[in-house]
């Protein structure tokens, strides 16, 4: 998500000088234990904190939810005291507790590690369908390959940390440099840079009008991007020449039609980066329509 599909994971933290005064929160399944990738908390109304809510002033059911929507509920979590920062870096699992079948699996399988272009920390990608975003871990492990993500099997560090070793996918940095199309007047082209890699290969990238670059900051991308739909972080959407770059978070479909409206391709996608090619089209202005879900872009092409 393309989130991007690719999407902040917003989590409780507690803060390590509680007072033995607290209203702990409690979960329909009987669990007052929240598990993140930072560590296994205890729910208090005095020290859990949410995206839409400062610690103190969330009320116990926006806490719980907090944790069902981006983490794992637990039950008879023992040992979490200020000594280890009271539950920092550890597991609900290895402090005894129990899961309560509400959020996340504990027992899912990491499938990798992301450092989203768009992002500063890096985010395990677990097997399964997210809870918070609904997409599966599939599916991002295919989006963090490409782009200017980074991706690392296994998964990251605690705390938001990225691991030390060389990413399997490095998107900033690619063996094979970067593909730019510059930006040309006469398709109304903004222009894009996109490292080479196995989505973008060399040989597309040179048969598709682009050159290969050692880095972006010699490619034009200064030009006027026509689009008459709703760009969406769900759902972008680049003309080339005879062809259409394409990442969206969920399945998309692409039609196009001529001058007159007349439809004359069309095509389904699945969810992640795609290239469309249309070099079999007569020469031509045409008129692309990408719908992703609720998300659409149109755009003009000119193939030559």
């Amino acid at each position: 998500m393309k989130k991007t599909f690719l999407l902040p994971i917003f989590v409780m933290a507690l803060f390590a000088g509680q007072a033995t005064a607290q209203t702990i929160c409690t979960s329909p399944g009987g669990g007052s234990f929240c598990q993140f990738d930072t560590g296994c908390y205890e729910m208090s109304a005095e020290y859990s904190s949410t995206s839409t809510c400062a610690a103190g002033s969330c009320t116990c059911a926006q806490i719980i939810q907090n944790c069902i929507s981006f983490g794992t509920v637990f039950r008879n979590v023992t040992g979490l005291n200020e000594s280890n920062g009271y539950g920092a870096g550890l597991r609900c699992t290895n402090q005894g507790g129990q899961w309560t079948n509400e959020g996340a699996d504990p027992n899912r399988q990491a499938l990798g590690c992301c450092r989203w272009e768009t992002e500063s920390n890096c985010y395990t990608i677990w097997s399964g369908v997210d809870p918070s975003d609904g997409i599966d871990g599939a599916i991002k492990v295919q989006d963090c390959n490409g782009g200017l993500n980074r991706f690392w099997n296994g998964a990251c560090p605690t705390g938001g940390a990225c691991p030390t070793t060389p990413p399997v996918y490095d998107g900033t940095n690619p063996a094979d440099g970067f593909c730019c199309w510059d930006a040309n007047e006469y398709n109304n082209y903004v222009g894009a840079c996109v490292p080479i890699s196995s989505t973008t290969t060399l040989t597309s990238c040179l048969g598709d009008s682009g050159r290969q670059v050692t880095a972006c900051g010699s490619c034009n991308t200064s030009g006027t991007y026509v689009s008459t739909g709703v760009t969406s972080a769900n759902l972008t959407v680049l003309a080339r020449t005879s062809s259409l770059h394409i990442s969206s978070a969920r399945d998309a479909t692409v039609q196009l039609f001529d001058m007159n409206g007349k439809q004359v391709y069309s095509e389904k996608l699945s969810a992640g980066y795609n290239v469309v090619s249309f070099g079999k089209q007569k020469q031509g202005v045409y008129y692309a329509l990408v719908q992703s879900g609720a998300h659409k872009q149109s755009v003009k092409v000119v193939l030559k």
